[in-house]
């Protein structure tokens, strides 16, 4: 079974801007799905929660295709990356790394791609929360259709491919 590390909670939930810059976020997050006949569909996404050690909610309000390939076929995939100039401070916040521009040429990304099965969920915990997120997130003109449960089954280093768990 896998767990979701600390570092994979904060990437995946953060959903703040740079301190720097409010056009540059932490961290993007997508979610690729596949209808029956195998056509991907990629889409980001930002009201997303980890809600069990290896279960991510996300919030599903006006995805039309994702939707209709989530019914179809229940295998999904989220990727989560982030600038690696942040780091996780031991009091769980991210924090600005000096910058070293060899670095930042060679590795600006890091992050992971969650692979795993779908549960569309329209009722009950994981629904309210989703539409309590999405309130929050975008006000009372966004309704929260379903919550997407994604049970994670295998998680991949977005840098080299090498599966990490």
């Amino acid at each position: 079974m896998v767990e979701l590390t600390d570092m994979m909670k904060k990437t995946l939930e953060d959903i703040y801007v740079n301190e720097f810059s409010p056009t540059i976020p932490k961290r993007c997050i997508y979610l690729a799905t596949a209808s029956k006949e195998g056509i991907p569909n990629v889409v980001p996404m930002s009201v997303v929660k980890v809600v069990d050690k290896d279960k991510i909610m996300l919030m599903d309000a006006v995805l039309v295709k994702t939707y209709k390939n989530l019914q179809e076929n229940k295998k999904a995939s989220v990727t989560a990356s982030y600038y690696r100039e942040w780091e996780l401070t031991s009091a769980g916040e991210f924090k600005v790394k000096p910058i070293d521009m060899q670095k930042w040429i060679d590795k600006t990304f890091d992050g992971w791609q969650f692979k795993g099965d779908v549960e569309l969920v329209t009722e009950g915990e994981y629904f309210e929360l989703a539409k309590n997120m999405c309130k929050e997130r975008f006000g009372e003109f966004v309704p929260c259709r379903s919550a997407i449960i994604l049970h994670v089954k295998e998680i991949y280093s977005v840098l080299d491919g090498s599966k990490v768990q």
